[in-house]
């Protein structure tokens, strides 16, 4: 009886670590349609078993045989199941918990030698991972395409928001003291040939009924008027004041448009009334006229027949004024070409003056006011005795130039004169 309880406990065992061997083989992973089938990896587990193999399991040192109180107590047990398959369960159980500690001792070279189908298993894995990430690819080139796509309109954006940036570049003082400057070397050069005619009337009313109400100072002292060396500032103000009312009153005059009133409605103050072109000065409004002159500018390039037309009516209307104080017809033809040059000059200052983001005007001092060489903040250029160093102001021959604001039209409240006013000096009586 003790024999054979031994010899079947030996059975037993040995069974139990074979069945361990085959349930780790079970545990690796099908790879799907590539490898082998369930039923035949199992097949092909009892067959890979060389004889060799079975040899060193069976030469494996048995766990020590239990005593014959322990076969007792073991029989005992087996007598008190209900059935088989409960006993069998029952060692699945034990050897499912055992198993984790038993593949924690496996390694992947162990497992290879003990099933060499493995590596063939793993490769396929390996290769069928290349292939879904290779499967991708068609959608990441898609998605290239539609990052490059953004790409380029971000791009155009960029270009779009470049082409806004705001490209002015205001012309400098300097510039515009020379074009002052070029414009009344025309007027006086004119003015000495109309003051010559204007003197050589013999009949008819005098210089100063002539000339009276037309110059750029309004109430001139008798004794001006009474000097013949006077005739020439005196007529050198009378074009000047023509030439500001037609040419220089408002930013859009030169381009026959009327947008003065458009322009005190967008940026005045509410309720605010008066006859000045000009509305309350404002960064928002220089740029307004700047751009709205740049575009007529644009305008009158494309279409020179209206801006000719333009300047025609001009001196036309500056011919009228001359010659009827005269009392004459017509000027003569080399007058009028000299005025012709005088109206072109003019037209193209105020599109200058008009295409800065700085407000430019035209000014002319009262008359009255004092004169100090010392002091000369107006700098006023005096016309007269240059021994005075104290006077007045008798009249104005020529205006001055104001500037307010820098060239990109900020801090507009701060006020220059960029070319002071040509006016005639007396002693202080």
């Amino acid at each position: 009886m003790s024999n054979y309880t031994e010899e079947r406990m030996s059975s037993t065992t040995r069974a139990e670590i074979a069945q361990e061997l085959i349930d780790v083989v079970d545990a690796v992973p099908d790879v799907g349609e590539a490898g082998p089938s369930h039923e035949e990896k199992k097949g092909s587990k009892h067959d890979s078993r060389d004889s060799s193999t079975l040899k060193e399991e069976a030469e494996k040192p048995l766990p020590r045989e239990p005593t014959e109180e322990s076969s007792r107590s073991q029989v005992k047990e087996s007598a008190n199941t209900s059935n088989g398959s409960e006993e069998s369960r029952s060692r699945k159980e034990s050897n499912s918990n055992q198993q984790p500690c038993f593949e924690s001792r496996l390694r992947r070279e162990d497992i290879v030698a003990m099933c060499p189908w493995t590596e063939y298993e793993m490769s396929i894995t390996d290769l069928d991972h290349c292939f879904n990430q290779i499967r991708t690819l068609p959608s990441l080139i898609d998605r290239l395409k539609e990052l490059s796509e953004e790409n380029e309109k971000l791009r155009a954006l960029q270009d779009d928001m470049l082409s806004g940036i705001d490209r002015f570049h205001p012309a400098p003082d300097s510039a515009i003291v020379e074009k002052v400057a070029g414009l009344r070397g025309l007027i006086r050069i004119f003015s000495k040939m109309y003051a010559r005619q204007l003197k050589s009337i013999k009949e008819g009313p005098s210089v100063r009924d002539r000339l009276k109400g037309r110059t750029l100072t309004a109430l001139i002292d008798d004794s001006i008027w009474e000097d013949s060396r006077n005739v020439v500032l005196l007529a050198e103000s009378v074009i000047w004041k023509k030439i500001i009312d037609d040419v220089f009153w408002s930013p859009f005059q030169i381009f026959g448009e009327r947008l003065e009133d458009t322009w005190k409605a967008i940026f005045d103050e509410d309720g605010k009334e008066s006859a000045d072109p000009y509305p309350f000065a404002s960064e928002q409004s220089e740029k307004w006229r700047n751009a709205t002159v740049l575009h007529l500018t644009s305008k009158a390039n494309k279409n020179p027949e209206k801006a000719s037309a333009v300047a025609t009516t001009i001196l036309e209307q500056l011919e009228d004024r001359l010659s009827s104080i005269l009392g004459i017809n017509m000027l003569k033809a080399l007058d009028r070409e000299s005025l012709r040059k005088i109206v072109i000059d003019s037209c193209e200052f105020a599109a200058l003056l008009g295409q800065q983001r700085c407000r430019l005007r035209f000014y002319t001092p009262e008359a009255g006011i004092h004169f100090d060489t010392s002091d000369n903040r107006q700098k006023l250029e005096a016309i007269g005795s240059d021994e005075i160093q104290f006077g007045k102001v008798a009249f104005v021959s020529a205006p001055e130039l104001r500037k307010w604001g820098n060239g990109y039209g900020q801090n507009l409240e701060e006020l220059d004169v960029i070319a002071g006013a040509r006016v005639k000096v007396v002693e202080l009586s």
